[in-house]
């Protein structure tokens, strides 16, 4: 598990920034074979002002929505 905070960047870009990651990923995986398949998860979270007074909380919120990008994929294969 890693984290990015990209800096300067919007969610267009963020997004842009994991779908690389992503055939990166599946680029790596053709070469070597070692599974069928590799995916990345991912949780897209802001720091909120006010609301994120710890890094934690940041953290939190963008576990979070991992777990229900997980869940979405999970439940529509």
């Amino acid at each position: 598990e890693f984290v990015l905070f990209p800096e300067g960047s919007d969610l267009k870009d963020r997004y842009q920034l994991l779908d690389q990651m992503d055939a990166a990923m599946t680029r790596l995986a053709g070469e070597e074979k070692p599974v069928d398949r590799i995916s990345i998860s991912y949780g897209i979270a802001d720091l909120e002002p006010g609301k994120d007074t710890t890094y934690e909380m940041l953290l939190a919120r963008a576990e979070k929505a991992m777990y229900a990008m997980k869940e979405r994929l999970h439940i529509t294969r």
